[in-house]
C-alpha cells in the first residue's frame, strides 16, 4: 500500500482500518496486518494531516489464479489471435493455422484486446512477494515486446504476405512460454 510506505518512517498519530467483514488490525506504528482476504480502508494520522488508502489483501490462490488470467490475456488475445497469426500472415498469407485471415479484422481485435493492457500492467505490478518475482519480471520484458510490436504494426501500417514487412516475433514469442512456466510454478 502506498499509504504504509507513506507510514513506515514517520510514527502515526493513529492508524485505523475500517472493513467490513473486518480484514485486519491496526496499530499505532502505522503497521497494519491483514488477518484474511478482503479490501481495507484505512485512515492513517500523520503529523497533522490525514491519509486514506484502500488495500485490497488476496490470497495467494486469488493472485495466482489472476495471473493466469494475465498470462491468458497475453498469450490468447495478443499472441495467439494477434502477433502469431500476424507473422504468419507476413510468410505465407494465411494465419498460424493455414487457413485465410482477414488481417485487417486481426489488427483490429488486436487494437481493441491491447487496451486492456494498463489494467494488466497494473495488477501484476501491485502484487507483492518473493514468490511472484519470476512472473513479474518476465512480464515486464514481455510487455515490452508487446509494445515494440505494436509500434511496429502502428508505425509501419498493415503487413502484407510474403514480404519484406519487419515484424521481429521471437523475443515475444520466447518470453510468453517463459511466462507460461513461471505461472506454472506458482501452484
Amino acid at each position: 500500500c502506498f499509504l504504509q510506505h507513506i507510514i513506515s518512517p514517520l510514527p502515526a498519530d493513529s492508524v485505523t482500518a475500517n472493513t467490513v467483514p473486518p480484514v485486519s488490525d491496526s496499530y499505532k506504528a502505522g503497521k497494519v496486518i491483514a488477518k484474511k482476504s478482503g479490501t481495507a480502508y484505512i485512515t492513517a494520522k500523520v503529523n497533522g494531516q490525514t491519509l486514506k488508502c484502500e488495500v485490497s489483501v488476496r490470497s495467494h490462490k486469488s493472485i495466482t489464479n489472476k495471473l493466469w488470467d494475465a498470462y491468458d490475456w497475453q498469450c490468447e488475445d495478443i499472441w495467439n489471435n494477434g502477433y502469431c497469426d500476424i507473422y504468419h500472415y507476413i510468410e505465407d498469407g494465411t494465419d498460424s493455422c493455414g487457413n485465410k485471415l482477414n488481417i485487417d479484422k486481426t489488427i483490429s481485435d488486436l487494437n481493441k484486446n491491447y487496451k486492456k493492457r494498463n489494467s494488466w500492467n497494473k495488477f501484476v505490478y501491485s502484487v507483492q512477494g518473493k514468490h511472484y518475482s519470476k512472473f513479474k519480471k518476465t512480464w515486464e520484458k514481455l510487455d515490452a515486446e508487446t509494445v515494440r510490436l505494436k509500434n511496429i504494426l502502428d508505425k509501419n501500417g498493415t503487413p502484407t504476405p510474403k514480404s519484406n514487412y519487419y515484424f521481429p516475433y521471437q523475443k515475444y514469442s520466447n518470453y510468453i512460454w517463459k511466462l507460461f512456466d513461471n505461472v506454472s510454478n506458482l501452484q
